[in-house]
């Protein structure tokens, strides 16, 4: 049986703080947060490409509450990080024109999951936080 070898490789995790999750999160949540202009970023699924290199956080069935689907980490050796687009707080709105908003978890992963070969095109929004201001002396 004939084996495919890859060279291994360090995995390096880029990760929002969870201190500034929380602050998407609440900015997602609050009426008064200011929305970005709606980004369309496009990868592709199939034979010999690679991984879409990010991961999800949120929905209605989230432990910190009913929310919207954030990214919430940006892998290195993917498309998201090649592409530069997409970044860790983005949320996404849609994925192929299929809102998210509403969906559990389980069923925006299950979104990602359907497309076994082709296009995946995400809406995706940045907040436009403002900084706290520090309370230091």
């Amino acid at each position: 049986m004939l084996q495919h070898h890859r060279p291994s490789l360090p995995v390096v995790k880029l990760t929002i703080k969870d201190e500034e999750m929380a602050e998407v999160i609440r900015a997602s949540m609050s009426e008064g947060s200011r929305r970005g202009t709606p980004k369309i970023v496009t990868f592709f699924k199939g034979p010999g490409l690679k991984s879409l290199g990010f991961s999800i956080v949120g929905g209605r069935d989230s432990p910190k509450g009913n929310m919207g689907i954030f990214v919430k980490t940006v892998f290195p050796s993917g498309q998201a990080a090649d592409d530069g687009t997409l970044q860790a707080g983005d949320e996404i709105i849609e994925i192929n024109g299929t809102s998210v908003q509403g969906m559990s978890h389980a069923e925006t992963i299950a979104l990602f999951k359907n497309v076994r070969e082709g296009a995946i095109v995400l809406k995706v929004l940045r907040r436009k936080l403002q900084k706290a201001k520090s309370m230091g002396a």
